[in-house]
């Protein structure tokens, strides 16, 4: 199975995830500051494992509910698998293979974009 959609849809689709991240990131270093009498954590791994686990839920939970992350929805194309679902594990593959999903340049890859035929079904 070949996907069908452009590198700048895929493009415009990461960047659209990147901010959503980073929103998460900046709402989890807000709590961990509070939380911390308003000290910042000088520890990065402190902070890298903490805001890991809430990266790797967004994304896994994204393909997992609705095939699609909310930039993949924005620019309207979702994860279809020659099987026919995709579940936690093959996410958790994904995620710890670079975001196996986002890949750019592949044609054989474990996931595979397609536009939906029907735009209304993305409702």
């Amino acid at each position: 199975m070949k996907s069908n959609v452009s590198f700048f849809r895929r493009i415009g689709s990461i960047s659209y995830d990147l901010f959503l991240v980073f929103s998460f990131v900046f709402f989890i270093a807000g709590i961990i500051i509070l939380i911390n009498n308003k000290e910042p954590i000088t520890n990065p791994f402190f902070f890298f494992l903490v805001t890991l686990p809430v990266i790797y839920s967004y994304f896994s939970i994204s393909w997992v509910k609705g095939k699609q992350t909310l930039g993949m929805r924005a620019w309207k194309f979702e994860i279809i698998q020659e099987d026919g679902f995709l579940n936690l594990s093959k996410a958790k593959v994904a995620a710890i293979n670079g975001l196996d999903a986002y890949a750019i340049a592949k044609n054989n890859t474990r996931f595979e974009y397609q536009r939906p035929k029907n735009i209304n079904s993305m409702k």
